[in-house]
């Protein structure tokens, strides 16, 4: 398992804990979004580039590895990509509108 969190992950936890609050339920809004951009550029192994970080603070602090582990988020994420590596969290930036990727090769 594998899990991908967002760099905008405390504003995303903050607006989710308010859908919350008024419906009951809780949703990942873009979720789908994501994954369509991601399958649209699959072939990109830059596109949704996301780090191995020890924890979302490092990642927001720039702190992470040097030699952190890069993969794609969604559709373009390989086996061999993570493969032999024990890392199952990657950290990424996203925009606030399509397309929501911030990189690109």
């Amino acid at each position: 398992l594998i899990d991908f969190l967002l760099g905008n992950l405390l504003l995303q936890l903050k607006f989710y804990m308010f859908i919350y609050v008024i419906t009951g339920a809780c949703s990942h809004l873009r979720a789908h979004a994501y994954f369509v951009e991601s399958i649209h550029h699959q072939n990109d192994p830059m596109y949704f580039r996301s780090t191995a970080c020890e924890s979302y603070e490092s990642f927001y602090n720039q702190t992470c590895d040097f030699n952190a582990l890069t993969v794609p988020m969604g559709e373009g994420l390989t086996k061999n990509m993570i493969e032999g590596s024990n890392t199952t969290t990657f950290y990424l930036n996203t925009k606030d509108k399509p397309p929501y990727s911030l990189t690109t090769s």
